[in-house]
């Protein structure tokens, strides 16, 4: 019997979000590094390993004074969180063994809907950049 080559399962688990309002706080009032890959603005800041919390943890959000309606809202989140789930390994590859965690904010700056396929570049571009800045 042939060993078949296992396909890497691309998830984003609910512990992978940034749920608590003091993880948020602490992500958007500390310090921490800012960089923009328009149409998206990518706040990241090191922070120790948790047991129960994820290397990396993620919050997308999208102002009401960029997108009135919470349909268009919704699907730019849905878009990015897709962006994010797919090439999270270029991220999670480098942080292997370091022994510190990231938390990281990409808050929505345009006023219209997304290319998917830009979007997906963008944030392959913004997780590259975090990974030579904190690596």
């Amino acid at each position: 019997m042939t060993e078949q080559p296992t396909a890497q399962r691309h998830t984003f688990k609910r512990d992978e979000r940034i749920k608590s309002r003091k993880a948020i706080e602490a992500l958007f009032a500390g310090k921490r590094d800012t960089m923009t890959c328009w149409p998206l603005r990518v706040l990241f800041q090191k922070r120790e390993q948790a047991p129960g919390r994820a290397t990396v943890d993620v919050l997308v959000s999208v102002p009401k004074r960029k997108l009135k309606h919470a349909v268009d809202r919704n699907r730019v989140k849905r878009v990015v969180r897709e962006a994010y789930r797919l090439n999270k390994h270029i991220l999670a590859e480098k942080l292997d063994g370091k022994g510190f965690a990231i938390s990281i904010a990409f808050v929505w700056l345009a006023a219209e809907l997304p290319d998917t396929h830009a979007v997906m570049q963008r944030v392959r571009e913004a997780l590259t950049k975090i990974g030579e800045r904190l690596c």
